[in-house]
């Protein structure tokens, strides 16, 4: 398959305190980085689980 990570770095609401962007502007960045630096040979599943599996392979992962 061809699936990337979009890697916000360990970006958390703690780490970005007193900066002037918010956590969901980080992550919106880290994405469309990637989007941008892939497309169009990249599939983009919609969420993903902390294991790094979409939704639909975290059902039959035994969790």
């Amino acid at each position: 398959s061809r699936i990337i990570n979009a890697n916000t770095f360990g970006a958390s609401a703690h780490k970005l305190a007193g900066s002037e962007y918010t956590l969901e502007e980080i992550i919106a960045a880290g994405i469309a980085n990637c989007k941008r630096a892939c497309a169009p040979t990249a599939h983009w599943p919609r969420w993903t689980w902390p294991t790094g599996r979409t939704a639909g392979a975290q059902r039959h992962a035994g969790f």
